[in-house]
């Protein structure tokens, strides 16, 4: 792929890296040359952990540029810019915007070496063109972007006008997925989350959404008194979001695909944007999301083994399913 011809692509989110290498494969030195560096643009970390992890399938090093990396370069007395310049170590570098407009990143994104093998820049916001030059190529992902203004805004904020790019755009449909949408009814003297052991009865490996952090313990705590008897609540729960630790986060994501004594992970949106786990099956919403993109983006955590048949299930109080059907 040549700076001439900079592509924007809206993928769908269950091929995740896989997905992302596709589009990428205009430009094969991305998968192919070593010593090449690639620039990943991500916010949350739990996705530049997903990335990075699935880098390693592919005989990619990747690095997740966060604070905790930081630190422990830091303490090691190693310089994390010139290791990055030098690009011998990592193909995938991931970092959020705030990092990217520090002066260590000012200084990465100067420097000639990096520069020379900087042959891909993957965006997720307008902030990609005040970096990079005209000489890289540069790739838009979006896995829920609608077709039409929308899509044609994104290309615009980050410079892409006319003919000056190639749109690709690959259906989301999830042809192993069932969903369900179950109206919740309050019965005295029943908790209000006890539709949700009815799922989990299945034994399948299920993630909760929920929209707030309380929520989240509010459910941990629910289902603490319901594990089974000799079964460690420990061992069968974890809970995803910002307050975790990232160690915690990290655990969590490894003993979702490695741990079989890990059922439910209970998460709020940070586990949403680009998870890529194949274990999960069931994805479970506990009162709808915010916004429509965020419902589909809650789905697409399960199923992403396509062998397998997973359900995507939105429990949603019966007052807020009225309201939808007078508006």
């Amino acid at each position: 792929m040549s700076s001439s011809h900079i592509c924007p692509v809206n993928i769908p989110d269950r091929n995740g890296l896989r997905g992302w290498l596709i589009a990428a494969a205009a430009a094969p030195a991305a998968v192919t040359t070593r010593k090449a560096a690639m620039r990943f643009l991500t916010g949350p970390k739990g996705l530049a952990t997903s990335i990075i992890h699935e880098c390693n399938d592919f005989g990619l090093q990747g690095l997740s540029y966060c604070h905790e990396k930081i630190t422990e370069y830091r303490l090691k007395k190693d310089d994390l810019a010139s290791l990055i310049c030098d690009c011998k170590m990592w193909q995938l570098i991931c970092v959020d915007p705030e990092h990217l407009a520090t002066p260590e990143w000012r200084k990465i994104l100067d420097h000639k070496t990096f520069i020379k093998n900087l042959i891909l820049f993957c965006s997720i916001g307008t902030i990609a063109r005040g970096f990079i030059g005209e000489q890289t190529s540069l790739i838009g992902l979006s896995a829920t972007c609608a077709p039409g203004a929308h899509t044609i805004d994104i290309c615009n904020s980050l410079g892409l006008y006319g003919d000056s790019y190639h749109l690709v755009r690959r259906s989301n449909e999830r042809e192993n997925m069932f969903l369900t949408v179950e109206s919740l009814e309050r019965s005295k003297g029943v908790s209000k989350y006890a539709r949700i052991l009815e799922y989990l009865q299945s034994g399948r490996k299920a993630v909760i959404h929920v929209n707030t952090i309380p929520e989240a313990y509010d459910i941990y705590e629910f289902l603490w008194n319901h594990v089974p008897p000799g079964t460690s609540p420990l061992h069968r729960m974890q809970m995803y979001h910002a307050l975790c630790t990232d160690k915690y986060n990290c655990e969590t994501f490894e003993r979702i695909d490695n741990d079989p004594r890990l059922q439910v992970v209970i998460a709020t949106v940070a586990f949403t944007q680009g998870i890529n786990r194949k274990k999960i099956l069931d994805s479970i919403s506990y009162n709808f999301p915010l916004t429509l993109d965020e419902y589909w983006q809650a789905k697409g955590r399960a199923g992403r083994n396509p062998d397998v048949i997973c359900r995507g299930i939105a429990l949603v109080p019966s007052s807020v399913t009225k309201e939808a059907k007078c508006n």
